[in-house]
């Protein structure tokens, strides 16, 4: 499994360097697509190139930078209370690099290369569980969410990993595997809760009360996440927690 999971990774670096070298002219920041609707900080708009009208992937860089909301840099966030609740991606690479702005974007990269690899290594064992070749890992590639993300830095590609990563420590039975996975997943974005609780409703099912309650935990560092991000920011029209529960998707959705 760990061969393709190191092959799909070589492959996706080797993509984004022809990004870099065809696209960007050899300017890295190609990587980054920040428009031209929302300003960046001053530190990060010294090293950036507007090149489309604007995504997701822009705040999340931003976040990286400024992921306790030291710097002011919120104000340059569309929704900073949405955005930051993802913090997992963004906190991780400020994480990796030591808080070093010059080595922030080059985390964030080696990081969004490494959830290819945690997802290809995650579905490999998968297959190989169900007595197929470790191979068929690299059907993650084919997954468009898995591509896109790479391609527009986004968190939704880790998501995808950190979910059948989940898949597989159920299977094989690596509790501790599946309750980091779930319990990162929902730090990733606020789809990993419908994952818990999937995994708490077939606990149930199964009358495993300590496993359900178990799972269930795993959204305790998400919560909490979410109560410091409302104490540092301003609502953003986009609540996740209300009387209604997950009123803010229907909201988006209709």
């Amino acid at each position: 499994m760990a061969r393709w999971a190191l092959a799909a990774v070589a492959l996706c670096a080797l993509w984004l360097c022809l990004d870099v070298a065809v696209l960007g002219r050899g300017d890295p920041s190609v990587l980054f697509l920040h428009g031209r609707r929302l300003s960046l900080p001053p530190e990060l708009a010294e090293s950036s190139r507007i090149v489309v009208e604007g995504y997701d992937g822009q705040f999340y860089r931003i976040l990286a930078h400024d992921p306790w909301f030291e710097k002011g840099y919120a104000k340059y966030v569309d929704a900073p209370a949405l955005r930051a609740r993802r913090i997992l991606l963004p906190g991780l690479a400020w994480m990796l690099a030591g808080g070093r702005r010059e080595w922030i974007d080059s985390a964030f990269v080696a990081l969004s290369l490494a959830s290819v690899g945690l997802g290809v290594w995650a579905l490999g064992g998968l297959a190989e569980s169900w007595g197929r070749a470790p191979v068929w890992g690299l059907a993650f590639l084919a997954w468009p969410v898995t591509m896109l993300s790479l391609q527009r830095m986004l968190s939704d590609g880790l998501l995808a990993a950190l979910l059948v990563s989940a898949l597989w420590c159920a299977r094989a039975g690596v509790g501790w595997g599946l309750y980091v996975s779930l319990t990162l997943a929902a730090l990733c974005k606020e789809t990993g809760l419908l994952f818990i609780a999937g995994f708490a409703v077939a606990a149930l099912l199964r009358r495993s009360w300590k496993e359900a309650a178990m799972v269930a935990a795993t959204a305790i560092p998400f919560l909490a996440w979410a109560v410091y991000v409302a104490s540092k920011t301003a609502g953003d029209g986009f609540q996740l927690f209300s009387v209604v529960p997950f009123r803010g998707f229907a909201d988006r959705l209709f």
